[in-house]
C-alpha cells in the first residue's frame, strides 16, 4: 500500500514492496495529483503481486512504479501441456550448443527436481504463486548434502532455472 506524507510544499510517496520500504519525493504540490500517483502505484503493486505486470526496469523499482513507463509483458506459458512434457521439450532445446555442458547439467538437475516435487502431470496453466510457495516450503524441509538443511540459495537457483523456461 502506498501513502503520502507532506514535506513542505510537496508530497513524499512511501510504499512497501516485498518487505522493503521505498520513498520518492513527488514534484506535485496538488493533493489530488499526488493521490492519483499513489493510487496508480497501489494498482501496479497489486498487479505485480498477481503476476499481471512486470517491472520495466527491475533495478529501479521506484521509478518503474511511479513513472508512466510501458510494462514488460508477462509471457504466457503454452497451455495444455504438463510440466513434465514442457521440461522434456525444453532441456534438449537449450543443450544444442548455446550453453556449456556444466550449465546444461545444472539446469537439468534443477528442472528434474522441480518436476519431481511439483509433479510430472501438473498442468502448466495451473501453476500459481501458491503452488510455487508450496514447492519452496517442501524443498526447505528437505535435507541437502550430508544431511544438512537445504540452502535457500539452492532453492532460489532451482526456481530461476524453472523461470528461465518462460523467456
Amino acid at each position: 500500500m502506498a501513502w503520502l506524507e507532506k514535506r513542505g510544499q510537496r508530497f513524499l510517496l512511501v510504499f512497501r514492496l516485498n518487505g522493503s520500504r521505498y520513498k520518492k519525493l513527488l514534484d506535485e504540490k496538488d493533493r489530488r495529483a499526488a493521490d492519483g500517483i499513489a493510487a496508480k502505484v497501489d494498482r501496479r503493486i497489486e498487479m505485480l503481486e498477481r503476476g499481471e505486470w512486470r517491472l520495466p526496469d527491475p533495478a529501479n523499482v521506484v521509478d518503474s512504479l511511479v513513472d508512466d513507463i510501458a510494462p514488460r509483458p508477462v509471457v504466457q506459458l503454452p497451455t495444455g501441456k504438463t510440466l513434465g512434457a514442457l521440461i522434456d521439450e525444453y532441456i534438449p532445446s537449450v543443450s544444442t550448443g548455446c550453453l556449456e555442458l556444466n550449465t546444461v547439467a545444472t539446469l537439468t538437475t534443477h528442472l528434474n527436481r522441480v518436476r519431481t516435487v511439483m509433479g510430472r502431470n501438473l498442468r502448466v496453466e495451473s501453476i500459481t504463486f501458491a503452488s510455487l510457495q508450496k514447492y519452496v516450503d517442501t524443498r526447505s524441509k528437505a535435507k541437502g548434502v550430508r544431511g544438512r538443511p537445504l540452502s535457500t540459495a539452492t532453492i532460489r537457483k532451482e526456481l530461476v532455472s524453472f523461470g528461465a523456461m518462460r523467456t
